[in-house]
């Protein structure tokens, strides 16, 4: 894109051109003008395809950030889950062996032959 700006005073200033020299200054400036326009309109959608695409990519970031947190939040449920099964385990594993004392205290004593 042209970075020089169109002097616009050239264009006010001559109101209705008076001479061809005049007719043909006032047209270049004018067709400079929509060529510019024209490189700008370009510029404008190059730029919103540009933000469309770096949204997109924040949308993907975000869903990612939005697994990432799901994941962490399933893997401390399943630390959780784990060591409640340990001691549920431990427990019972106390429970049995208490049973299994118990109930070798009332059996009868073995007689050897």
């Amino acid at each position: 894109m042209n970075n020089q700006l169109t002097p616009v005073y050239q264009i006010e200033a001559t109101v209705i051109p008076q001479s061809e020299d005049e007719a043909d200054q006032v047209a270049s400036v004018l067709l400079e003008a929509t060529r510019d326009i024209g490189l700008l309109r370009a510029d404008i959608a190059a730029i919103r395809d540009l933000t469309t695409g770096i949204q997109a990519e924040l949308a993907l970031l975000a869903n990612k950030a939005d697994v990432q947190r799901a994941r962490s939040d399933l893997q401390a449920r399943i630390e959780r889950l784990q060591k409640w099964l340990q001691i549920g385990f431990g427990v019972l594993a106390g429970l049995l062996a208490g049973l299994v004392i118990a109930a070798l205290r009332y059996l009868p004593p073995l007689q050897h032959g």
